[in-house]
């Protein structure tokens, strides 16, 4: 009971300082700090949702920068849940931003994390990510077996929501090849 109360005053008070007005950028190192700061796993990836959250606010630099340290950071310190997320949210940055070969590179360090802990959810995030790309670059086929890979995953563990949105991102791939 006292680890949870303890997990309940840090979510309530990370919520809380996110929601203030005040810099976002100090609000993004003092995340950071937090993160770095907590050794109970399920506070790290806490405190990495709740950056990711932030960093939706932020400029492109400072988002890809953070990714890129914070995975660096979770590599040396050997938290791989927290790399495969980092390298997956570095990875969609850098597709958004055109970097198609940095994207692809990211996604495949965050693949080889999530198969190495055994994280299917996470796994089932990057393949959607990979489908994305592909199709980014219209190479349908090879979006297509992504795309069905993460559907195969999501159906799995019975996340029809995702699975939805990863049908919604093959139905516009196909839509786009059609055009």
């Amino acid at each position: 009971m006292k680890h949870f109360n303890y997990i309940l005053i840090i979510c309530i008070l990370t919520n809380v300082y996110i929601s203030a007005p005040s810099n976002n950028t100090e609000k993004l190192d003092s995340l950071i700090l937090q993160f770095k700061l907590t050794d109970n796993d399920s506070l790290k990836y806490a405190a990495l949702r709740n950056i990711y959250t932030l960093l939706g606010t932020l400029d492109k630099d400072t988002v890809l920068m953070s990714w890129e340290l914070l995975a660096t950071y979770c590599e040396k310190e050997k938290y791989y849940l927290g790399a495969g997320y980092c390298y997956n949210n570095l990875a969609r940055e850098l597709r958004k931003a055109g970097e198609y070969y940095k994207s692809y590179e990211n996604y495949l360090k965050s693949e080889t994390y999530y198969k190495d802990i055994g994280d299917k959810r996470g796994l089932a995030g990057v393949y959607n990510g990979l489908g994305s790309l592909y199709a980014d670059l219209e190479k349908p086929e090879q979006s297509f077996e992504h795309y069905i890979k993460s559907v195969q995953l999501y159906q799995e563990f019975k996340d029809t929501i995702w699975e939805g949105n990863v049908y919604l991102n093959l139905g516009g791939m196909l839509e786009e090849q059609d055009s």
